[in-house]
């Protein structure tokens, strides 16, 4: 695989994505590639990742990112998945295929903007990505050795972390999901590790991969368990106490919340947010999900009734 011409090609990819005013403010940019252009995260990334900012557009920017890459070769595979569609690009013979994700699922997650080579575009903010990434490395079929790589780049690099979304993904304390994945990587193997990661490091990395970083991921996951970095937002200050998502006469659905011991009448949510509710099966992610919407739909009052001037993008 060329790199320089993947990692060139990603960029233009995303100049015609976030330069397109239609497209830009329905999708934010995370995942692994975002952390290598921005953050220096030293493995090579070869995907595109990115979060879907208002699920009734779903269709209308998978069409547009199929258009895009469409410019640069043959989208070889594309799929509208439930948690959001997928495209694969084909963009030459004897190269490394091309992937993009675009996630619908809502977390809670914050945002900010970022310019990337005279790019301006909205970035998951360092310490969601940790959440998920940290999340990802049990919640998929099994472990991979980026996801492992990964978790010791924001470890090593004291990267504090959402503990919203963990304890929101995973549905236990932070303090045991962190317990589950030490007990994990014990039984996981330097070899398996370095099975589908190798080709995109470094050797010097590969020797570290290949030697250490499992036991070094063990022992910085056990500091981390004990002396948490947790991420300082101006919602995560905010204890919801109890919240209700509920169908209003019109169709619509609006959510109401008790916070710091304050009734919250309700509030119309938007049409995205209210079909993500619909999709959620069980009564106990419904609890939480609507806990999540009194954090993004009241941070406004909550702020003015406590004295805040902070300010989130979310």
């Amino acid at each position: 695989m060329d790199i320089n011409k993947h990692k060139f090609l990603m960029l233009r990819i995303l100049k015609d994505i976030f330069t397109d005013t239609r497209l830009a403010p329905l999708l934010a940019f995370k995942g692994g590639t975002s952390l290598m252009f921005f953050y220096g995260l030293p493995r090579f990334s070869t995907y595109l990742d990115f979060n879907l900012l208002d699920r009734t557009k779903e269709q209308a920017v998978f069409d547009k990112v199929a258009a895009i890459l469409s410019k640069y070769g043959t989208v070889a595979d594309s799929n509208m998945k439930f948690n959001g569609p997928i495209a694969v690009l084909d963009y030459g013979v004897g190269e490394r295929k091309l992937k993009v994700e675009i996630s619908n699922r809502e977390y809670g997650n914050h945002y900010e903007m970022k310019n990337l080579s005279g790019i301006d575009m909205t970035l998951m903010q360092k310490p969601d990505m940790f959440a998920h990434k940290l999340c990802a490395l049990l919640d998929r079929k099994g472990i991979t050795g980026r996801d492992v790589y990964d978790c010791y780049f924001f470890l090593s690099n004291n990267t504090p972390i959402n503990q919203d979304i963990v304890e929101y993904r995973m549905g236990k304390p932070l303090a045991d999901y962190l317990q589950d994945c030490i007990e994990a990587l014990r039984k996981y193997s330097d070899k398996a590790i370095m099975s589908d990661i190798g080709e995109l490091l470094t050797e010097k990395d590969k020797d570290f991969v290949r030697t250490k970083m499992r036991t070094e991921t063990i022992s910085l996951l056990g500091f981390f368990k004990d002396y948490p970095l947790i991420a300082e937002y101006p919602d995560s200050k905010m204890h919801v106490e109890a919240a209700a998502v509920y169908e209003q006469g019109d169709g619509k659905f609006a959510v109401r919340a008790t916070i710091d011991s304050r009734e919250y009448p309700g509030k119309e949510m938007a049409g995205s947010d209210a079909q993500a509710f619909k999709e959620l099966g069980k009564e106990s992610e419904q609890e939480a999900f609507g806990k999540l919407m009194a954090k993004k739909y009241f941070i406004k009052e909550w702020n003015m009734n406590n004295g805040h001037r902070d300010s989130v993008k979310k």
